[in-house]
């Protein structure tokens, strides 16, 4: 029951995020009246944009944090022998320039948080100087976002983590676009504290200089440049390079900017059926083997589990093709990558007694369907099947 109630919780929270920020978009450059500044609509409640800018903020840096725990550039992939099924996957964003990626995503962060509360009063430098930090978040963001796009190839786990990722930084940028927006309408709703006269005339020239063109993003843009190599430069006494913003996305591979070719990948013997690895990894007290069999002209250990779970695959096989080919894709989505966690004789016994009710149910079937099932059930995995 908690699993289905999390899961539903999970889709409404996938679907009602993007719906959210883009309503929030719309609203900050059209929403001037009807249902875009009724404060009825829950949508225009201050707490429910507080919850979604949360939700964004926590994904977007679970994920990023995630992304450590993928292959470095350079180093090999392994991928298995029979079904050709990658266990892992390479970082979207070079480990050696990655420290450029994060820091800007922590300074966009910052500044949201700061202009968050803005009420259009702040120095003129220093708000350009911010707005910039966010336009170079969003440059970043849209970036790795079509960098990791349609990328094959990729082992499941890691591919739904990297694109995550991707969609939680576009929905970071329209969080900014949106605050960038609102907070271009609070300085010009202050105008008249615009009318300070400094006594030093250059100061004095300046400062009419940005009021005049502060909410103007073209004005924003000349200062992206000189801001990024200014916070570039202080990172290289962190042994980042001058052009590391760049090279974060260049020196990868497999990924759509990526430059570097990837070494020839480790094969790993076996094809990554997990019921297979469950078969030969947990105690025999638990799987209880009962004799060798071939699969794909290789010897593996069989066990009643995996008998029952191939012979049920046989009847849909037979009787429901289309149906077959439809749980096999799903099998060999979600069960390779299942595969590779299996890397303990505890986790192998964990994975026999989560698949005890499926292998209950399967037998039910089989004894409905087929007139001599234990005899379907044995030949599985042996000589003796055609």
């Amino acid at each position: 029951m908690l699993v289905k109630v999390l899961f539903y919780l999970y889709v409404i929270i996938a679907f009602s995020v993007p719906i959210f920020w883009i309503y929030k978009l719309i609203q900050s450059f059209f929403g001037k009246s009807g249902i875009f500044i009724s404060k009825k609509f829950i949508l225009n409640n201050e707490k429910v944009e507080v919850f979604y800018s949360f939700i964004v903020i926590a994904l977007s840096s679970f994920n990023l944090l995630c992304i450590s725990g993928l292959v470095d550039t350079g180093k090999p992939l392994q991928i298995y022998e029979l079904s050709n099924q990658y266990l892992n996957s390479y970082t979207p964003l070079s480990f050696q320039h990655i420290l450029t990626f994060v820091v800007f995503f922590i300074l966009g962060l910052l500044v949201y948080f700061i202009l968050i509360n803005f009420n259009g009063k702040m120095a003129p430098l220093l708000y350009v100087i911010s707005c910039s930090i966010l336009l170079i978040n969003i440059v970043l963001n849209v970036i790795y976002f079509t960098h990791t796009f349609r990328v094959k190839d990729l082992e499941f786990t890691s591919s739904y983590m990297i694109k995550a990722l991707g969609r939680h930084l576009i929905y970071l940028s329209m969080m900014y676009v949106s605050l960038l927006k609102q907070s271009m309408d609070k300085v010009r709703s202050v105008e008249g504290e615009k009318n300070k006269i400094y006594n030093n005339i250059l100061v004095n020239k300046l400062y009419k200089i940005f009021i005049k063109y502060e909410t103007n993003v073209g004005f924003w843009t000349l200062f992206i440049f000189p801001v990024l190599m200014v916070i570039q430069l202080f990172l290289v006494l962190f042994g980042q390079k001058p052009d590391s913003f760049i090279q974060v996305f260049l020196d990868t591979s497999t990924y759509n900017y990526s430059k570097v070719i990837p070494p020839d990948p480790v094969i790993i013997p076996g094809d990554g059926h997990y019921l297979c690895t469950v078969a030969a990894r947990g105690h025999e007290k638990v799987v209880k083997p009962l004799r060798s069999g071939v699969r794909n002209g290789k010897r593996i250990t069989v066990n009643r589990q995996l008998m029952v779970a191939n012979a049920f695959e046989n009847i849909l096989e037979q009787y429901t093709p289309k149906l077959h080919k439809i749980i096999r894709d799903i099998y060999d989505k979600y069960g390779y990558p299942l595969s590779k966690h299996i890397n303990s004789k505890i986790s192998a016994d964990i994975v026999y007694y989560l698949m005890k009710p499926l292998e209950w149910g399967f037998l039910v079937v089989l004894y409905c369907v087929d007139n001599n099932p234990e005899n379907r059930i044995n030949i599985q995995y042996s000589e003796l099947r055609k």
